[in-house]
């Protein structure tokens, strides 16, 4: 039997011929973008295609057997849409009676104090322009380089940070909206931060929350990356701070927003834990790791200079002299 073309594409009319039932990917009954059933050939609306034996006889589409399958398997889960659904979970707890922050700092000497350090940090953005930049849209892909994985290679670390982090989303916004604290920037114009002021309030940091939400369970999924020799902060935590750090060098958060993100991240990170679904994925992703062999180390002082110049609490491990 031949087709001449992708017959993932094609539809039944009801009369035994296949029919085209929209542009590729344009979600008709197999479509949506990056669909990889939906790689085939475009034809013209309309177009029918009757399925041919060999000998090119017409057979009736009754002649093909129907599948039966059970459901839709997990293993084709796009690891976003996964992760959505863990959200629905999450969001249907009463998550919001452990998982709290008090309000912003108000005094306006403790503002004008924040001012002050954001143009201390200002002075560093050409060093950190483009994590700043990058880290604005889309901060996952670090964690991604930290982990040396891809969304093939270890789906379910995969889908637990990207659920982790838009549970850490859901928390921000909720906050958000709660204490509406000013950007930066409309207490002090002259920050002139390098990105665009996002169009939702200050406090807590989302950057902040979602960061340090999935340091805390990529740490439990590969608890190797939580070893550090006091005071050094294992990479997890570390590359969640840097992330924070880089909002406030961009002059979009207060220093302030950063610590009610990373108090948030460490009260939602175990809440998470008692999510099934979500546990489940941690679980299938701890799989994935197995026992890797580990071992810590000082960190090289030479040539490195002190960083409380830019934050008293050393929120950058290590910087090289420039």
């Amino acid at each position: 039997m031949r087709f001449p073309t992708n017959p993932a594409l094609l539809l039944p009319d009801g009369g035994g011929a296949f029919v085209h039932e929209g542009p590729v990917g344009g979600g008709g009954a197999f479509g949506g973008a990056g669909n990889p059933c939906c790689n085939g050939p475009e034809l013209l609306p309309g177009t029918k295609l009757e399925p041919l034996d060999a000998d090119g006889t017409l057979l009736p589409f009754h002649h093909f057997p129907m599948l039966l399958p059970a459901e839709f398997p997990r293993r084709l889960w796009g690891a976003e849409f996964w992760a959505t659904t863990i959200v629905t979970e999450f969001a249907a707890t009463p998550w919001a009676r452990t998982v709290t922050v008090g309000p912003p700092p108000d005094c306006p000497d403790t503002i004008r104090d924040e001012i002050y350090q954001l143009l201390l940090l200002a002075k560093d953005r050409s060093t950190f322009s483009a994590e700043i930049v990058a880290q604005a849209t889309n901060p996952l892909p670090y964690w991604l380089n930290l982990l040396n994985i891809t969304a093939a290679s270890h789906p379910a670390t995969w889908q637990a940070i990207l659920a982790a982090n838009e549970c850490g989303h859901v928390v921000a916004m909720h906050y958000k909206r709660s204490f509406a604290r000013p950007r930066p920037v409309q207490h002090y114009p002259a920050l002139m931060p390098p990105l665009h002021t996002p169009a939702h309030p200050s406090y807590p940091s989302g950057h902040a929350l979602e960061a340090m939400t999935v340091a805390r369970i990529v740490e439990h999924i590969y608890p190797a990356l939580a070893q550090a020799k006091p005071p050094t902060r294992g990479p997890a935590d570390a590359l969640a701070r840097r992330i924070a750090l880089n909002r406030e060098i961009a002059g979009v958060h207060f220093e302030s927003d950063s610590k009610a993100g990373f108090i948030l991240a460490d009260l939602l990170a175990p809440h998470l834990l008692t999510v099934p679904s979500f546990a489940a994925t941690v679980a299938a992703a701890q799989a994935e790791w197995g026992t890797i062999p580990t071992h810590t180390f000082d960190p090289p002082t030479e040539g490195l200079k002190d960083t409380k110049a830019l934050t008293e609490d050393l929120r950058i491990p290590l910087k090289i002299t420039r």
